[in-house]
This record gives C-alpha cells, sequence and structure tokens, in this order.
C-alpha cells in the first residue's frame, strides 16, 4: 500500500499464534518499508502475550527509525491494551485508513 507495510491478523492472537505474527511483523521491518501497520480490526480473543509482542515490535521499529501503527478498534483488542496501559506506548488508530494516513510519508 503506497510503501507502507500492512500485516492483517485475524482469529485470536495468543500463546500458539504470537510468535507467527511476531515473525511476520520483523519480517515486515527488515523490508524496510515506509511505515508498518498491524490490522487486528479482525482479532476476536487478544491476551497478555499480544500485549508484550505488540511493545516488542514498536520499539524495534523505533530503533529501526521506522513508523509502526496498529489499526483496532474492537474490544478484544482494545480492552486489554486499555487494563495494561500499553496505549501510552503504542500508536493507536480505530481504523486502516486512519492508520495509513498517519503512517504515509508527506507528499514532495
Amino acid at each position: 500500500m503506497d510503501g507502507v507495510a500492512v500485516t492483517r491478523v485475524t482469529g485470536d492472537v495468543d500463546i500458539g499464534t504470537c510468535d507467527l505474527v511476531r515473525t511476520e511483523l520483523v519480517n515486515q521491518l527488515t523490508e524496510r518499508p515506509d511505515g508498518l501497520i498491524a490490522d487486528l480490526s479482525e482479532v476476536t480473543h487478544f491476551d497478555s502475550i499480544g500485549i508484550a509482542m505488540l511493545v516488542a515490535v514498536s520499539s524495534q521499529a523505533e530503533q529501526e527509525e521506522l513508523t509502526f501503527a496498529i489499526a483496532a478498534a474492537r474490544c478484544p483488542v482494545l480492552r486489554p491494551l486499555h487494563v495494561a496501559g500499553a496505549v501510552g506506548f503504542l500508536t493507536l488508530f480505530p481504523t486502516l485508513p486512519e492508520a495509513l494516513a498517519s503512517v504515509r510519508p508527506a507528499p514532495a
């Protein structure tokens, strides 16, 4: 999407799937996109290991000076992020278009 990598995640993000999601996001970072978005719009279950994974990927993106954002508006994702206090460490948007708008580089 115009130089921005989007990783769409569906279903559960838990101990059984977290490594797969993390691997995909890290692989996207190594490609040096203009930005990276984790689209969690279709995630139905999200637990503490998912929070730790997003914080770690966000930290790695920051170290590599890449923009990382998360698109999520559903309670199964937002509630754990709010309870854990992770919303202060992550860049969240309610929709993918809003996340894309924030991550895309400004036109020259």
